[in-house]
C-alpha cells in the first residue's frame, strides 16, 4: 500500500494541494472548509507541483490568521436568512467594517490603493451623531445608516420597517457603531492597536463576578427567562395552538419547580433533572384539584391526602413537558443565546406496556351502544355523532366541527372533507361517507338542518365548544381539541359506557380505534388506513397515499361491516 503523501489528494484520476481550513478561518474563504488547488493527472508531475501549492495555500491562511487578529469577533456568527437581535446586527456590522477596513490597507501594498475618503467624513459624522441623539428625521435617518439596515433586511437578519419605533431604535444603534468603526480607523490611522468597543451594543455584558456561570452568557438575551424569549420562538416557529399551548404549560411548570424564571445561561442539567424527578411526583390536573397552588405546593399537598392522586404518567412527561423543554432550549442553542442544550437526553426510562392503552370495542359491546330499539326512533346528536364516529373515525374536534357545506360530492362520491381546524397538517383529508349512515337517513338530516338555517352537522356540540373556547381564559391560545371532548365523548364515557357496564380501557375514543381496526381486517393497505384516519406516516412510500381515488377510498370505507 502507498504511503499516504500530506495534502495531496486523488479525485477521479486528478491531483490536488489539499488543506483543510481551521473553523476561525473560514469566514474569509466564503466559509469554505477546504483549499485546493490542481495539479493535472500526471502523479509526478503533481508531486513536483505540490509543494508550491502548499506553500501558497499556507500563505492564503497566513494572511487571514493575520486579519483575524486584527478583527473584531462577535460571540455569534450570522447566516444569510437568520433572525438577529440589535445586539447582535451592530456585532456584525463592527466586525464586517473592520474587516474591510483591514483589507484596504492591505490594498496600499498594490499598485492600486483604494481611494481616500477621509474628507467627507466629519460631516458625516456630525450626521451620525445627530441620529444618535435622536433628533434626525426618518429621512436624515435613512440617509446615515439606511444602507445598513437595508443590507441586514436583504440577509433575513430583521424585518423591522422604515419609519417604526423599532426602526428608528436600531438606526440610532448602528449610528453609535459607525461611530465607533471610525474611532477604530483613527486609531490604525495613528498606528495604534484596536481599543476595545465602547457602545453598549458591542461591549459585552458582565455577569456578575461571582457568577460561575458567566461563560455561558453569548448574548444579551441570555438573560432572558424561557417565559421571556418563548414569544421570539413561538413567533418564528409558527406552531399550532395545541403545541403553542403545550409549551407555554411546561414553561409554567419548569418555572414553577424552580421558583422563580431563571436567565437562560444559568438554567443548569441539574435544574431539568430537578424537574423531571418532580414530574414524576405531580399529581395529574394538580392545578384543578390543588387551585391556587404551584407545582411543588401541589406535590406536598397530594402527599398529605390519605389516597393520593395519581401522578403524571413516563409518556406525558416525556412527550408533552420534557419535550418542549428540549425543543425549546434547542433553539436557543440554534440561536446562540446557550453555548449547549441542558435539557438535551433527559427522558423518563420507563418500559412500555404491551397492552395498548386504548381498545375497540367487540361485537357485543356494539350491540349494547347500538341497540335496535335506538333505530325506531329519531336519532339526535348524540346518536349521530357515536354512528359516524364509528364509521367515519373522526377524532372528536373534527366531528364537532363539521359543516354541512363540507358534506359534498367527490366525483359522485358523497364525503366527508375534513377541512376545519385540525390536529395537524395530515388531519385535512376527505373520508367517504358509508352506505349504512345513509341508510340510517343522513341526507335527511343534512336537509332538516339546512332547512333550520343550521350550518353544521352538529349545532349543539359546535356551539357548546366554541363557547367553552370563549369563556376559557388561563390558556388563550389552546387548541379547540381541548374543548368539544367536553361535551358528547365526556357523556359518553362518564355515563353511557358506565350504564351499558362496558369499561376496561374503552371510551369514545375507541370508536375511531374500531373504525382503523375493521379497515385492518377488510385487508386495506396501511397507507390508505392511515389517510382516511388522519395520521401522519413518515415513510419513504406515505407521499404515494395521495395517488388514492375517492373510488378505492370509498370501496376501503364499504369494507367495514357491523352486525348492528
Amino acid at each position: 500500500m502507498p504511503q499516504r503523501i500530506p495534502h495531496l489528494l486523488e479525485r477521479e484520476g486528478r491531483y490536488y494541494a489539499r488543506i483543510v481550513i481551521p473553523k476561525p478561518l473560514r469566514t474569509f474563504f466564503e466559509d469554505k472548509w477546504e483549499m485546493s488547488d490542481p495539479l493535472g493527472a500526471d502523479r509526478r508531475e503533481a508531486l513536483r507541483r505540490l509543494p508550491g501549492a502548499v506553500a501558497e495555500i499556507q500563505s492564503q491562511l497566513g494572511a487571514a490568521r493575520t486579519q483575524l487578529k486584527a478583527t473584531y469577533r462577535p460571540k455569534v456568527q450570522a447566516r444569510p436568512g437568520k433572525p438577529l437581535t440589535d445586539r447582535q446586527i451592530a456585532a456584525l456590522h463592527y466586525g464586517t467594517e473592520l474587516g474591510l477596513d483591514e483589507s484596504e490597507r492591505a490594498a496600499y501594498a498594490t499598485d492600486t490603493p483604494p481611494a481616500d475618503m477621509s474628507a467627507f467624513r466629519p460631516g458625516y459624522e456630525d450626521t451620525l451623531r445627530k441620529v444618535v441623539s435622536g433628533k434626525a428625521t426618518n429621512d436624515e435617518m435613512a440617509a446615515a445608516v439606511g444602507w445598513i439596515i437595508d443590507s441586514m433586511r436583504e440577509n433575513g437578519h430583521t424585518d423591522v420597517e422604515r419609519g417604526t419605533e423599532k426602526w428608528r431604535a436600531l438606526a440610532r444603534t448602528m449610528a453609535g457603531v459607525q461611530l465607533e468603526v471610525f474611532q477604530r480607523q483613527s486609531e490604525r490611522d495613528h498606528g495604534r492597536d484596536d481599543a476595545p468597543p465602547q457602545h453598549s451594543a458591542l461591549a459585552p455584558i458582565k455577569p456578575p463576578e461571582t457568577d460561575p456561570l458567566a461563560a455561558r452568557m453569548l448574548d444579551g438575551e441570555s438573560n432572558q427567562s424561557l417565559s421571556e424569549i418563548f414569544k421570539r420562538y413561538s413567533a418564528e416557529r409558527k406552531a399550532t395552538p395545541a403545541t403553542t399551548q403545550e409549551c407555554e404549560v411546561a414553561i409554567r411548570m419548569f418555572e414553577e419547580h424552580l421558583g422563580k424564571p431563571k436567565p437562560l445561561y444559568r438554567i443548569t442539567r441539574q435544574d431539568v433533572q430537578g424537574f423531571k424527578r418532580a414530574l414524576l411526583e405531580t399529581p395529574i390536573h394538580y392545578r384543578k384539584r390543588f387551585p391556587g397552588k404551584t407545582l411543588p405546593e401541589a406535590i406536598v399537598a397530594n402527599k398529605k391526602r390519605k389516597e393520593p392522586y395519581e401522578p403524571l404518567v413516563a409518556r406525558t412527561i416525556n412527550n408533552k413537558i420534557l419535550s418542549r423543554i428540549h425543543s425549546l432550549l434547542e433553539w436557543c442553542v440554534k440561536n446562540d443565546l446557550i453555548p449547549d442544550n441542558p435539557a438535551a437526553k433527559i427522558r423518563v426510562d420507563f418500559v412500555q406496556s404491551a397492552e395498548p392503552s386504548r381498545l375497540p370495542f367487540t361485537g357485543d359491546d356494539l350491540k349494547l351502544i347500538f341497540p335496535p330499539a335506538m333505530f325506531q326512533k329519531k336519532l339526535g346528536e348524540f346518536e349521530w355523532a357515536m354512528l359516524i364516529s364509528l364509521y367515519g373515525g373522526m377524532r372528536a374536534s373534527e366531528l364537532a366541527q363539521i359543516k354541512l357545506s363540507s358534506i359534498r360530492h367527490e366525483r359522485g362520491v358523497l364525503i366527508f372533507d375534513i377541512e376545519e381546524k385540525t390536529k395537524n397538517a395530515g388531519s385535512k383529508r376527505i373520508v367517504p361517507v358509508h352506505s349504512e349512515l345513509i341508510r340510517h337517513g343522513l341526507n335527511k338530516r343534512i336537509s332538516a338542518l339546512k332547512a333550520a338555517g343550521e350550518t353544521h352537522l352538529f349545532p349543539k356540540w359546535y356551539g357548546d365548544g366554541m363557547k367553552a373556547k370563549q369563556a376559557a381564559t388561563e390558556y388563550g391560545t389552546a387548541s379547540l381539541n381541548q374543548y368539544f371532548p367536553r361535551f358528547i365523548p365526556r357523556k359518553f364515557n362518564r355515563d353511557y359506557l358506565p350504564k351499558l357496564g362496558i369499561g376496561d380501557r374503552k371510551v369514545w375514543h375507541s370508536l375511531r380505534h374500531t373504525f382503523k381496526t375493521q379497515l385492518s381486517r377488510g385487508g386495506v393497505d396501511k397507507a390508505t388506513r392511515d389517510y382516511l384516519t388522519g395520521h401522519v406516516d413518515g415513510s419513504a412510500g406515505a407521499v404515494y397515499v395521495h395517488d388514492v381515488s375517492v373510488e378505492a377510498m370509498a370501496s376501503a370505507v364499504e369494507r367495514i361491516t357491523f352486525d348492528l
